[in-house]
């Protein structure tokens, strides 16, 4: 199949850690023998064309602004704290409407793609949906999150989104809370299916030893509200009194960088400095970072304006990593991690049982090694790259 790939994010390099989940799929379905090619938003310093996964996808990034500071969207630029649509992303959204899909009828017209993917259902679903039907093409929406609350949140959203869903041949969603917010704004039933995300098993894998080094417990991902790592913070003093070797480690850059800084500076001076704030790490780097953790954690919290988490991707990396871990009872994170089977689970928001699960791990080097094996093996037998690109084909055929 020829499939044209509609996105607002695509990572620039393996260095970019920006939706590395829309690389995969395009790189699995490649090489299931299919030719890929992504149209994507303009970022800084990317070129127009650009190859990837050694040549098998076809990478055009599309040019919408004319002034750099309205180059906005997508690539985790068009939402503050993942919530609200900056007012810049307003005045570009049109101008990236229009570029996206005069682009994508002159690649239609050259390349003659046979199927339509387009991901997330807001903006790209509705893109798609207007090129499918111009051009007579079947098209596959893929739903991952922010879409999904957006939709729910804004009544104009959601007409929109029901009205899409309306034109796709079929919808995905990677975690249960997505398809089920799917289905409640309109998709067809018998249209959308569930596919999680996949990850790496390659490139994340365990550590050969963490023996003889200070007790690190990591957490990644964007500093934004839903991921709750305030919550990590508020669980810092509890786990310092009964681990006082451990260390936090938090890897990520986003809106709420200055708020988690000030909840770590209103702490006793000595536990500031167990509080490591890594910055943004570039996505080549995390498989060593992960390798020095001993737990990995996933608070993850429904923020104030009802927005959380699907399936995410740091976690599947965590288990890949074949590390003990504590999240979140929270939006897909059940499917994978089966409480005291392959990881620990803990009520969103509970700062006492976060420190008692981390401390727990801690002091239990036999359950960690325990639920790590069996994270990992998870992740191994139900969660590779692989089969998730073979269900899009599957879903695509």
């Amino acid at each position: 199949m020829r499939i044209l790939s509609l996105t607002t994010s695509y990572p620039l390099s393996l260095q970019d850690g920006t939706a590395p989940f829309i690389r995969s799929i395009a790189c699995g379905l490649a090489q299931l023998g299919h030719a890929v090619r992504v149209l994507a938003p303009d970022r800084t310093g990317a070129p127009q064309h650009q190859q990837d996964c050694e040549g098998a996808v076809s990478i055009d990034w599309v040019r919408y602004a004319p002034h750099p500071k309205l180059r906005v969207i997508g690539h985790a630029q068009s939402l503050q704290n993942d919530v609200r649509i900056k007012r810049a992303a307003y005045a570009a959204l049109p101008l990236y409407a229009a570029a996206m899909l005069a682009r994508a009828r002159a690649v239609c017209k050259s390349w003659q793609p046979q199927v339509i993917h387009a991901h997330w259902a807001i903006p790209g679903g509705v893109l798609g949906a207007l090129l499918a039907r111009q051009q007579r093409l079947p098209l596959v929406i893929s739903l991952h999150g922010s879409d999904m609350y957006l939709a729910r949140k804004s009544p104009v959203y959601g007409r929109l989104a029901r009205w899409a869903f309306g034109q796709a041949k079929a919808i995905s969603a990677c975690s249960q809370n997505l398809f089920d917010s799917a289905i409640h704004l309109g998709a067809p039933l018998n249209r959308t299916r569930l596919i999680p995300y996949g990850v790496d098993t390659q490139r994340f894998s365990p550590a050969p030893s963490r023996a003889n080094t200070a007790p690190v417990v990591l957490a990644t991902g964007r500093l934004v509200a839903k991921k709750g790592f305030d919550q990590l913070i508020a669980a810092a003093p509890a786990i310092f009194a009964r681990c006082p070797a451990a260390e936090i480690w938090i890897a990520g850059e986003g809106d709420s960088r200055a708020q988690l800084e000030g909840l770590r500076a209103a702490l006793p001076a000595p536990l500031q400095t167990k509080i490591k704030f890594l910055g943004q790490r570039p996505w080549s780097d995390l498989p060593d970072l992960l390798r020095q953790a001993s737990v990995f954690v996933l608070p993850s919290v429904r923020d104030e304006a009802g927005n959380e988490d699907g399936l995410p991707n740091s976690l599947l990396e965590g288990m890949a990593s074949g590390l003990a871990i504590v999240a979140s009872d929270l939006a897909g994170v059940p499917a994978v991690i089966r409480d005291e089977q392959t990881g620990l689970l803990m009520p969103p928001g509970d700062a006492s049982a976060l420190a008692d699960a981390v401390v727990r791990l801690l002091q239990d080097a036999e359950l960690s090694e325990r639920l790590g094996h069996a994270a990992r093996r998870f992740a191994e037998s139900e969660l590779s790259w692989q089969m998730a690109a073979q269900q899009f084909e599957a879903l695509m055929r």
